[in-house]
């Protein structure tokens, strides 16, 4: 008996590999770190509603922003 009919054809191709970030940050200068590593960003807003506030100097200063 052939063993044809049972034969399993389904064969997932290869995915592409995985972009991943430098291992190494020795030779990266300021602007590069602060992309790869995320610690470039702006100043903290909150918006509860209609309220804003702001974080600035250590406080929380409430307003229209």
């Amino acid at each position: 008996m052939p063993l044809g009919l049972f034969m399993n054809k389904f064969s997932p191709k290869k995915g592409a590999p995985r972009k991943s970030p430098s291992l190494s940050n020795l030779d990266l200068d300021t602007t590069q770190k602060n992309a790869e590593f995320g610690i470039d960003y702006g100043p903290i807003k909150l918006k509860l509603g209609s309220n804003e506030i702001l974080f600035d100097g250590g406080e929380w200063i409430s307003g229209n922003f």
